[in-house]
């Protein structure tokens, strides 16, 4: 597989978990809300939404990292000596 075709291959992929986890965030604001108007305590899910933000925006930096070596023609131009 080329470097080109690797970098696709890893979009794809971070395309995937984006899409994943943007599934999950939106479940489990929904849950907050119906646990909230039923007078829940919600604290530990508002902190796990917050940790599911944090690694969704790791996706998303991570994509964007792979959209500039697609860009750069692959991983070798992130290797000074490559």
């Amino acid at each position: 597989m080329t470097n080109f075709q690797s970098e696709r291959a890893e979009l794809a992929h971070a395309d995937r978990h984006i899409a994943d986890a943007n599934r999950r965030v939106g479940r489990l604001i929904e849950r907050i809300t119906e646990n909230k108007n039923k007078g829940w305590d919600t604290t530990e899910a508002e902190r796990l939404l917050s940790l599911m933000h944090e690694v969704l925006d790791q996706w998303h930096a991570h994509r964007r990292v792979v959209l500039v070596a697609i860009a750069r023609g692959g991983r070798l131009g992130w290797n000074s000596t490559g």
